[in-house]
């Protein structure tokens, strides 16, 4: 049986009709604040719940705006001739007739107007490869970092079904002070492969393999995937963490219902002491880390142009792999019942989330929420000596364009109760190698963010940003155990005030200038001698994401 399986599944996708194929863009692309834009005007419908999304989708998104470029700005028109360059391979996609030519580009403008290192595109393959180089210097208060990075992309399309593409970034930091390693950051976390006294090193590796049909996609990859729409930190699923490998299923039957899956594996940090042996070195033991997991599936519905809800499960499981989260439509939490015959030392951690946005019903207004429910005593919800509310909770306002053109407007609040994303069992917190899956913000702690942006001239954009931050203490999984919960921002209390501003310019296709500053002042609650006030400016030109 297990040797006619390959054959069956080819035999299935060989009857599914096909369209273009699926690529992913980097969550960091400003292509994405753009689209945002559009669907705050209500120029177009832009299903963002879940990302990274498609090259291709965008590029439709984009043929979409383009047919109504009399409503764009000036300003917006630019951009758009600029994202149509970009996204050229993919235009290209969708006529046939010039896709027919061959053409190969070598370090120079490509036929889309575009620089490239290699382009080649003929009517059954398309390559891009771009490299990635970059330097970055800042400062705060009298320590400095030096940030080399390089490395190397490229994406693809073979034949009417198949997408693939390819990232890698190696890092290189001196200095006196690492902010990468602040854990109370929304930088995206890193795993250090060597360490020096005044030197760290580390690396980001991302790719996939995708294989598309009309209603639906399949990938293999390695990514972040995050699921809202904040801007200051998404409490369902964020890039916090280092990217994950994942298998995936994304299928939309019909116009208002979207499905998807993935099976991850994560980095748990926990040695299995029973499986760590000595080399023939003496002295030496090879050690083994704790297997770890996550499955998640969502249902996605849009009942209005600009109205989207989205209610999905996830679950954190060890020790081995189950197949039984392999079937993408099942109840995980009562898979979980069965696997553990209701046993809950057994058992693993599950979760239920909730997602919803709205856009340009109130004009040029977005308004948008996310609920992360770990876990919650629905029958004593307002029992207080027997709550165990464990939620995270974010919502968000944005205005575009109001009072004056090319300004964005946003507020948002997060609130993250006492032991969200923890679990007694350590190999069942919700994280990938010792880091947040969720917001960076952490349990028992709250945060207001406020940010204006402005765009001065096509890929010149400013940006002015505070965060008010709350943050209790940490506890002791025996604490959370124990019934009442304790209350919110128990222990001892910090507080943090940040403000910031950031100017970047995309010069070119990719190659980009950014400067920053940051104001933060940490203020405890019971102990002053430890208040301190900090300034932090940097600067970084690269080229690539």
């Amino acid at each position: 049986m297990r040797t006619i399986l390959p054959f069956i599944f080819l035999y299935f996708f060989n009857l599914i009709p096909i369209i273009a194929q699926t690529v992913f863009e980097p969550l960091d692309s400003d292509v994405y604040s753009f689209l945002d834009k559009q669907a705050v005007k209500g120029l177009i419908e832009l299903h963002d719940e879940f990302k990274p999304i498609s090259r291709k989708y965008i590029t439709e998104l984009l043929i979409e705006i383009e047919n109504n470029k009399d409503q764009l700005s000036n300003l917006e028109q630019e951009e758009l001739v600029f994202y149509k360059k970009e996204f050229g391979l993919e235009l290209e996609l969708f006529d046939k007739d010039i896709s027919k030519h061959k053409s190969l580009t070598l370090f120079r403008y490509n036929k889309f107007k575009r620089f490239s290192l290699f382009t080649y595109t003929d009517s059954r393959f398309k390559l891009n490869v771009d490299p990635i180089l970059g330097f970055g210097y800042s400062s705060k208060d009298d320590k400095i970092n030096k940030h080399f990075w390089n490395g190397l992309t490229f994406h693809g399309y073979i034949g009417e079904n198949i997408g693939f593409y390819f990232y890698f970034r190696d890092n290189h930091e001196s200095g006196t002070y690492f902010d990468t390693l602040n854990e109370l950051n929304s930088k995206r976390k890193i795993t250090v492969a060597k360490k020096g006294k005044d030197f760290i090193e580390y690396s980001d590796t991302r790719g996939g393999l995708t294989y598309n049909w009309v209603w639906g996609e399949a990938t293999i990859g390695k990514d972040y995937i995050s699921i809202g729409n904040a801007e200051s930190g998404n409490v369902i699923l964020s890039d916090n963490a280092p990217s994950f490998p994942f298998l995936s299923l994304d299928v939309q039957p019909t116009e208002w219902l979207r499905f998807r899956y993935f099976h991850s594996w994560l980095v748990s940090d926990i040695v299995d002491s029973s499986s760590a042996y000595e080399t023939f070195r003496n002295g030496i033991f090879r050690i083994k880390l704790r297997p770890k997991f996550m499955a998640l599936h969502s249902v996605s519905v849009y009942p209005l142009k600009g109205l989207s809800f989205t209610f999905g499960e996830s679950i954190v499981y060890s020790e081995r792999f189950e197949y039984i989260y392999l079937i993408p439509v099942i109840f995980f939490r009562l898979a979980d019942h069965y696997a553990s015959n209701y046993n809950n030392h057994v058992g693993n951690n599950a979760q239920i989330f909730f997602s919803f946005s709205l856009r340009n019903h109130i004009p040029n207004t977005s308004l948008y929420g996310s609920l992360f429910i770990d876990d919650l005593s629905v029958t004593n919800i307002f029992n207080r000596a027997k709550q165990r509310n464990k939620v995270g909770i974010t919502l968000g306002l944005k205005i575009e364009d109001l009072p004056i053109n090319n300004l964005s407007l946003v507020t948002e609040y997060t609130r993250i109760n006492p032991y969200v994303y923890t679990h007694f069992v350590q190999t069942l917190t919700y994280e990938n190698s010792s880091n947040l899956l969720g917001h960076w913000l952490g349990q028992n702690a709250d945060l207001i963010y406020l940010g204006i942006k402005y765009k001065l001239m096509r890929g010149f954009n400013l940006k002015v940003w505070s965060k008010f931050i709350r943050k209790g203490g940490k506890g002791d999984m025996e604490s959370a155990q124990r019934l009442p919960q304790p209350s919110f921002l128990f222990g001892l209390r910090k507080s943090f005030t940040n403000f910031g501003f950031e100017m970047k310019y995309e010069i070119l296709h990719r190659l980009t200038a950014r400067l920053t500053y940051k104001y933060s002042k940490l203020l405890f609650e019971d102990k002053p001698n430890l208040n301190k006030k900090s300034n932090e400016m940097s600067f970084s030109i690269y080229y690539g994401l």
